[in-house]
């Protein structure tokens, strides 16, 4: 299969370190040493095949006019770069780098990268068999450099119309599937894609394009790194119900998301982890979660939060959500309370099935569990728990009764 290729001839931005995340170029100024010529608009000469331009014509007679969506002013263009007007013997490929860009402040490891894309969609001018395209690529601490996006030929209706479009599995040519709603216009869209780099201090970032022949136009502006939270959460909310405290959150995409760890606390300070529930891995559609705390703690007020874990092991906390919870939802009695062996369990009203009986620790681990006939008062041996604190959680399928147990050693 063709890949897309890019020669090595670049024009390289100063190696400069830039400032923390988010990092923008958006070629407003021409200040940051030798990124431009002395002219500051165009590269090699004036025969404006590669350069930073303002997109009204002017100096830029080779560009086709009419460009719009840029940030601010100015923006990257060029054409049929193997001209002899970028100082190329023939190279169709150029490429402009940014070096050394800090990303230090994003512990997490988890990016943002993207850029505004245009390309002439009116001229007809891109060639099939050859590698006519943009490409986006990083490389981190100086390694190798990873394509991030990549917009290669299409043509939809066997070549009577010829366009670049978003080459999503980077292959150098675009499918019908994969160009249908990602063709490059006149127009400046924002592109972007996630990737995690867990230990990056320094990112390089670099455009290529491949262009050899008159009209293969292409424009680029506002090229940007910024941080990225693994998870997007869009909710999380605590509600109480029969079977105890019920848990949503939903996310609206996840990025090396390993799993959700969850986790309570009586007081707000100390937090003690409960259940762990599987995310999503990568995932840009919304995810919808739940989870069912059966024994929470007999407390006025709880605190939950949950804490994110990805692939590599580093963790992020989501805001606490806290619930005030009925203490009284149903009457059940247990005698004695604290126990050593039995215990009386006398419910207010007859259950209308038979008894399911759940007892957990502290911890919310469940301990024991059973089954129970339909009487309001029942007996229980507990002489095999262990001296500390439980709750006890009995349920006839429609009703739920809910206690605390403390158990204690003679």
């Amino acid at each position: 299969m063709k890949k897309f290729l890019f020669a090595l001839m670049a024009l390289s931005f100063a190696s400069l370190n830039y400032a923390q995340l988010p990092y923008v170029e958006s070629f407003e100024t021409d200040g940051l040493g030798s990124r431009y010529t002395a002219d500051a608009d165009v590269y090699a000469d004036a025969n404006d095949y590669f350069h930073r331009t303002d997109g009204t014509g002017g100096m830029e007679a080779n560009i086709n006019n009419g460009y719009s969506g840029q940030e601010g002013s100015y923006f990257w263009s060029g054409e049929d770069h193997d001209a002899s007007g970028v100082g190329g013997g023939g190279n169709p490929s150029l490429c402009i780098t940014i070096s050394n860009i800090d990303v230090s402040s994003n512990t997490g490891g988890n990016f943002e990268i993207g850029a505004l894309f245009a390309a002439n969609q009116i001229s007809n001018a891109y060639d099939a068999g050859t590698a006519d395209g943009i490409s986006l690529s990083y490389s981190v601490n100086g390694g190798a450099y990873q394509t991030a996006l990549l917009f290669s030929y299409y043509t939809p209706n066997g070549g009577l119309s010829e366009y670049l479009a978003l080459d999503d599995n980077k292959d150098g040519t675009v499918s019908l599937a994969e160009g249908s709603s990602t063709i490059l216009t006149r127009n400046l869209e924002r592109y972007t894609t996630t990737f995690s780099a867990p230990g990056a201090t320094t990112i390089n970032i670099q455009i290529c394009a491949y262009s050899n022949a008159s009209s293969e136009e292409w424009a680029v502006d506002a090229i940007e790194i910024s941080s990225v939270l693994p998870v997007e959460l869009i909710n999380f909310d605590a509600l109480a119900i029969d079977d105890g405290i019920r848990l949503d959150w939903a996310t609206a995409s996840e990025t090396n998301n390993d799993f959700f760890s969850i986790e309570r606390s009586i007081d707000g300070r100390a937090f003690k982890e409960i259940a762990q529930v599987q995310g999503r891995g990568t995932s840009y559609t919304q995810g919808d979660y739940q989870f069912i705390d059966e024994a929470p703690p007999l407390s006025a007020t709880l605190y939950y939060r949950l804490r994110q874990f990805d692939f590599d092991g580093q963790y992020h906390f989501s805001p606490i959500t806290v619930i005030d919870q009925p203490l009284n939802r149903n009457e059940l009695s247990i005698i004695p309370n604290p126990a050593t062996e039995q215990v009386m369990l006398q419910l207010g009203e007859r259950p209308q099935q038979a008894l399911a009986v759940k007892i957990y620790d502290a911890y919310g681990t469940l301990v024991q569990q059973l089954q129970l006939d339909k009487s309001n008062i029942q007996y229980l041996d507990v002489s095999h728990l262990m001296a500390g604190n439980y709750v006890i959680h009995l349920s006839d399928g429609v009703q739920h009764w809910v206690q605390q147990l403390v158990m204690i050693k003679m």
